[in-house]
């Protein structure tokens, strides 16, 4: 089978790397990703063999389901809606489970095959939930977009049936397209032929600086559940005193509507 090589230094000259230029000219020249993902490994203490980078967690979940060759997904609901849209484009069977709500929100119980289960790390756009429970999904694509989890824990366990994709969106800025996807090393050699020849000239400068992202979704003191790094939260239908819904949904019977408030 073929393999891809790992990108170069620029002193090698590899590929488009000695593209003309002229020095005091606007010539486009491409990124270094040789120093994108050198830096990326050494601010997230994460071996070049267990992940790669994309423009965007949209592209991670792609190359995702892509590279595990998954023909059927679980995918929770409610969740990110272009989950559903990329599996529809790879003609990928698929079906939804549902979050249950009993003081707390939480998948339903589901019987699992060979399936692989999308889900979100603790939030998923609309409310905080408990997670997963290994021992129903053993096969799980988490997005941890919200969280960065996996990313910043040292002692992180990846496995064969665990692959966690994200993103920067949250927390540095969603033009800059920096996503990522963790991964065991058994799957490197395969992640690596579906990966992107390059990021934008501002992802790679962003990550090239090696400061790492330190999420903090409790700054608000908010009475609900943060989403995001903005307060928002979820509230039910019944609840006084809160006006214009952003998003309304349905949980069991039970109408949750997701609100933001406005800085002034």
């Amino acid at each position: 089978m073929i393999k891809r090589k790992f990108y170069q230094p620029k002193e090698k000259l590899i590929s488009t790397q000695n593209e003309p230029y002229l020095p005091g000219q606007h010539t486009a020249r491409y990124p270094d990703m040789y120093e994108t993902y050198l830096a990326f490994q050494e601010t997230y203490h994460i071996g070049l063999n267990n992940f790669i980078l994309t423009n965007g967690c949209e592209n991670a979940l792609r190359i995702a389901l892509l590279a595990l060759r998954i023909k059927n997904l679980i995918i929770e609901n409610p969740t990110w809606a272009m989950a559903e849209i990329i599996a529809s484009s790879l003609d990928i069977d698929y079906a939804k489970i549902n979050y249950v709500y009993n003081n707390k929100f939480y998948l339903e119980p589901h019987e699992m095959t060979n399936n692989w289960l999308y889900t979100t790390d603790s939030y998923n756009n609309l409310f905080k939930h408990d997670n997963y429970e290994a021992s129903i999904f053993p096969n799980v694509i988490l997005d941890e977009t919200y969280t960065l989890q996996t990313l910043l824990n040292t002692d992180r366990q990846l496995t064969n049936h665990l692959v966690v994709i994200g993103s920067f969106s949250k927390f540095a800025g969603c033009g800059l397209r920096i996503g990522y996807i963790l991964f065991h090393e058994s799957m490197s050699q395969r992640f690596n032929m579906l990966r992107e020849s390059y990021l934008s000239s501002a992802a790679c400068e962003f990550i090239q600086k090696r400061e790492k992202i330190s999420p903090q979704l409790n700054e608000y003191n908010e009475l609900y559940p943060i989403v995001t790094k903005h307060p928002c939260y979820t509230t039910y239908a019944e609840d006084p005193g809160y006006q214009l819904p952003h998003k309304e949904f349905d949980i069991g019977g039970r109408t949750f509507y997701r609100f933001g408030t406005i800085y002034k």
